[in-house]
């Protein structure tokens, strides 16, 4: 009896049984390759052949009230059917300028496909008006996951800010769901409690203009998270380079200044 010799990264040996005297069965016929050395397993690791054995560099939270959105779906007593009968137009007045502008959601769908980073909502809101809203605005691919009090126990549009110490129990199930430190982690928020209880215990956290949500100037500091070089920024490309000679070594500086949306 032959059977399929087939072998992946964790030597686990394919069982099907072949019909016809050959080496692979019909399955992985077209998915064999060449015995993976150390050094190449990472970079396959990305493909299909192996699903959830990329590793994760970094995650991203994002609360939505007053961040992703420049109001607050709390206090205006959304439901997820009201926000599937908002007009477009106000869906993308009421969205903070970041998540308006192209550019960044092109760098997030970037870093989403090469599964370095992942992203999340974490938010005292209801977690079914927040799923509706992204869906209206064609975001709901880029969000691993909505954390809100409901994903812990307990009531969605409640502060919960004492059960879920701040929003460090939503922080430390990422940390646990992507194995991931503290400091590779990131939370957006416009709530400076949550932000200060989050960089206590070792989380990078940015309070975010609750009057604004987010801005260009915020999508800034997630590139230097994201390890991108911000004079070569790809999210904002409209910059002023001024060059300037230093009189006493004469050495050639750059200045870069952006111009804001």
């Amino acid at each position: 009896m032959l059977r399929c010799n087939f072998t992946n990264i964790n030597n686990i040996r394919c069982s099907r049984i072949l019909n016809h005297p050959q080496t692979y069965c019909w399955q992985h016929s077209k998915l064999v390759v060449p015995k993976l050395s150390t050094n190449n397993r990472q970079q396959l690791s990305k493909s299909y052949l192996f699903p959830g054995s990329h590793k994760i560099k970094h995650a991203i939270a994002f609360d939505f009230d007053q961040t992703i959105i420049k109001t607050h779906s709390i206090m205006n007593d959304w439901t997820p059917e009201a926000v599937s009968r908002m007009p477009l137009t106000y869906i993308q007045q009421i969205t903070s300028s970041l998540f308006n502008n192209t550019n960044f959601i092109g760098l997030l769908k970037r870093y989403h496909q090469s599964g370095d980073v992942r992203f999340y909502v974490t938010s005292y809101g209801s977690q079914p008006v927040i799923e509706a809203f992204l869906r209206r605005l064609g975001l709901t691919y880029l969000f691993n996951r909505v954390y809100t009090p409901s994903s812990f126990g307990e009531i969605d549009g409640y502060n919960c800010y004492s059960p879920l110490r701040g929003k460090n129990v939503m922080l430390e199930r990422i940390a646990e769901r992507d194995n991931l430190a503290p400091s590779q982690i990131l939370l957006l928020d416009d709530s400076n409690p949550n932000v200060k209880y989050a960089r206590k215990e070792g989380y990078k956290a940015i309070a975010v203009n609750p009057a604004t949500g987010l801005v260009p100037r915020d999508g800034l500091i997630i590139e230097k998270f994201l390890g991108e070089t911000i004079a070569n920024s790809i999210t904002f490309p409209n910059k002023i380079i001024t060059k300037t000679i230093n009189p006493i070594n004469y050495q050639l500086n750059y200045k870069v200044k952006y111009n804001y949306i």
